[in-house]
């Protein structure tokens, strides 16, 4: 909703900037403020997206943790234990945006996703722990 607003205004003031008889701006200053209002809209899109491939993978990781310890009745050590589980290891690495850490314990687990850079590739950061939902502070 908030990303419709700011495309209404982007084009709001773009029309009013073109089709008026007194333009306030050059029609340059126009195009260059449409551009950013788009720029920017499109910044907070990647971002969004990012952070719902990044909830999506720790869905996956969870879902790989929790078929190991159904198939073992124990929890998984290390990520060479979730290799039959996942195509991909996800412990260290950078993806969509996102990097991921896995701590692995005897009782449990805990992965969490941080941004890649804060504000430009997330804003969020996400956590799951144990089986618990995934939780997400700023």
């Amino acid at each position: 909703m908030k990303n419709k607003m700011i495309w209404i205004m982007v084009i709001a003031i773009a029309v009013c900037f073109v089709s008026s008889n007194s333009i306030v701006f050059g029609q340059e200053e126009a195009l260059n403020a449409l551009g950013k209002g788009i720029a920017a809209a499109a910044e907070q899109n990647k971002i969004k997206a990012n952070e719902q491939s990044a909830i999506v993978n720790i869905k996956l990781i969870i879902g790989a943790i929790d078929l190991y310890q159904i198939d073992n009745d124990k929890y998984p050590l290390s990520d060479s234990d979730l290799t039959p589980y996942l195509n991909t290891s996800y412990n260290g690495k950078e993806m969509v945006g996102y990097r991921y850490s896995i701590e692995y314990k005897s009782d449990g687990y805990k992965v969490i996703a941080t941004p890649v850079e804060r504000g430009k590739t997330g804003n969020k950061i996400f956590t799951a722990e144990n089986g618990k939902s995934i939780s997400e502070t700023q």
